[in-house]
């Protein structure tokens, strides 16, 4: 069961369920969402009249604009999205200043990052797995919307989206001294031994760190604090449940509409 924060709030419609957050409502022209367990997860193409329709319905957008990646691959690779019509793949960012356009990633522990520019009007979705998070995606985004829309980090507001938290994510030594050499930095905080084999790795926290370093205001990073393990009930988790859902994804979504 997920509780309702300051950060992010739950709103079932009927069969429809997802997270909305708070610190997108003094932009109106902002359409974000983090997709929860319900009838909108049974399907993951983006063809017209898939099982998604209610929460398009629900969030005031046209389908056919909601924009997808056929294929992520634990990449650093980010697309700049300016036709809805077009087909991305073998990616794991997007980012778009086009009014009408809807970008979305899918995650299940991995980490979803909905970043804003309120002076540009752009928007990104990127999608920062242990692998992503490694190879530094949350700087590559950022980077990518200075290069394209001329984006100041100081100006953007990012939203951590649910996903795997430290006390669930265990790893072993290899994937560890992985951590501790790309963020060495921070080493100490955002990794603690379990028993000389195994090892706890905090995600979020490197995260938070790459955008905090590229500029972004500690206070725009807006972190929901949700563990998609031990919400399980209501969100999709590829630790809690790997067998039975292996197929099963969140889906999370941002995009600016007209006003």
């Amino acid at each position: 069961m997920i509780q309702d924060s300051q950060h992010a709030t739950v709103i079932n419609r009927g069969q429809v369920s997802f997270l909305h957050f708070p610190v997108f409502d003094q932009y109106p022209e902002v359409v974000a969402c983090f997709a929860m367990k319900g009838e909108t997860d049974r399907y993951y193409d983006y063809a017209p009249g898939n099982h998604r329709k209610e929460l398009w319905s629900e969030l005031g957008i046209d389908g056919d604009l909601v924009v997808g990646i056929s294929e992520q691959i634990h990449s650093v690779n980010v697309a700049r999205v300016d036709d809805a019509r077009c087909r991305y793949t073998k990616l794991d960012g997007l980012v778009t200043n086009r009014r009408d356009i809807f970008l979305t990633t899918l995650v299940a522990d991995c980490i979803a990052l909905l970043i804003y520019d309120p002076k540009n009007h752009a928007v990104a979705n990127l999608h920062s797995g242990w692998r992503g998070t490694l190879a530094k995606m949350a700087r590559v985004g950022v980077q990518k919307m200075i290069d394209e829309y001329g984006s100041r980090p100081e100006d953007l507001i990012c939203v951590i989206c649910p996903s795997i938290r430290r006390d669930d994510f265990e790893v072993e030594r290899e994937v560890k001294d992985d951590f501790a050499r790309q963020f060495r930095e921070i080493a100490d905080e955002i990794i603690e031994e379990v028993d000389g084999h195994k090892f706890m790795i905090d995600t979020v926290a490197c995260n938070k760190y790459m955008l905090e370093e590229m500029g972004l205001r500690q206070k725009n990073i807006i972190d929901t604090g949700i563990c998609t393990v031990c919400a399980n009930d209501v969100l999709h988790s590829y630790r809690a449940n790997k067998d039975t859902e292996k197929a099963r994804r969140n889906l999370a979504l941002i995009g600016l509409k007209s006003c």
